[in-house]
């Protein structure tokens, strides 16, 4: 698998982070990629298993890949050459990419995701880590100043995802986002998996909806301190504060219904947003 094919490869699985790379300079373009790449294997591993133990072993296999324990099947599989090379080459550690294999094995059940404080977890570890890295890959592997924009994006874009994925989820009996703000409106298990969206469970969404924009607002504010050069790995928040005011817009209608960037609509707009910022 060449590097163009790591390229079409995340393009197939993840498009809205294949098109934010491309705002990327082109000495750092094909790392992040491999990163998102990477990403993007681990989080398909849930919808591709049927068995929770299949995933638990696919997995296993990453997090050894990570900590260094199968150098034989590395040359095997290129994302995961990919993803060691880059580590290598900008000297960062694996422990985070490992945190966010292991928080992946929650997908694989159909626990509930509990509170605020745990969803912010497992956004931190499975969103927001891209973002720090993505930032430090454009920094040459340097640190960020600060963390508060990895944080602040990574549970905005976890938050607004799970809001957009919560039909197909909860007709799987899965719930990502935290099941107290249902349980604080009077809502139980069995209102949330039922057929029928009601309105207190839309009330719901909606007010965790604001806590994303409020997460996205901290994010610029922190985005203008950064220098301009680390911005672009940034540039995703324009794509979801078009997709909260596309949530805002349908109002009662479903949230499946909601119309989708456009591939030359993403690109304009992080290009435009870069231009701007960057």
């Amino acid at each position: 698998m060449t590097k163009e094919t790591i390229a079409k490869s995340l393009k197939l699985k993840d498009k809205e982070r294949y098109y934010s790379t491309l705002i990327l300079p082109k000495k750092h373009q094909q790392a992040v990629q491999a990163l998102y790449a990477f990403n993007a294997e681990i989080s398909a591993i849930s919808h591709l298993v049927k068995e929770p133990q299949m995933g638990e072993i696919r997995l296993t296999y990453w997090r050894e890949i990570l900590e260094g324990k199968a150098h034989g099947d590395i040359e095997k599989n290129p994302i995961a050459s990919a993803i060691i090379a880059v580590l290598t080459k900008y000297n960062m550690t694996s422990l985070p990419l490992i945190r966010l294999v292991e928080a992946r094995r929650f997908d694989l059940y159909n626990d509930k995701m509990p509170s605020m404080a745990q969803f912010e977890g497992y956004a931190g570890e499975t969103s927001s880590i891209l973002f720090q890295y993505a930032g430090m890959i454009i920094n040459d592997g340097q640190e960020l100043e600060s963390g508060d924009v990895a944080g602040h994006l990574g549970v905005a874009q976890a938050l607004i995802g799970h809001i957009l994925a919560f039909e197909f989820n909860r007709s799987q009996q899965k719930l990502y986002l935290p099941l107290e703000y249902f349980n604080k409106a009077g809502i139980i298990e069995a209102e949330i998996f039922g057929e029928e969206k009601t309105e207190e469970i839309r009330v719901v969404l909606f007010e965790l909806l604001e806590i994303a924009q409020q997460h996205l607002d901290k994010a610029s504010l922190a985005i203008a301190k950064l220098e301009r050069n680390i911005r672009p790995a940034f540039a995703s928040i324009i794509i979801l504060n078009k997709q909260v005011k596309a949530i805002r817009k349908v109002g009662l209608k479903p949230f499946n219904s909601i119309k989708k960037l456009s591939e030359w609509q993403m690109i304009w707009h992080l290009a435009l947003w870069t231009i701007k910022n960057g």
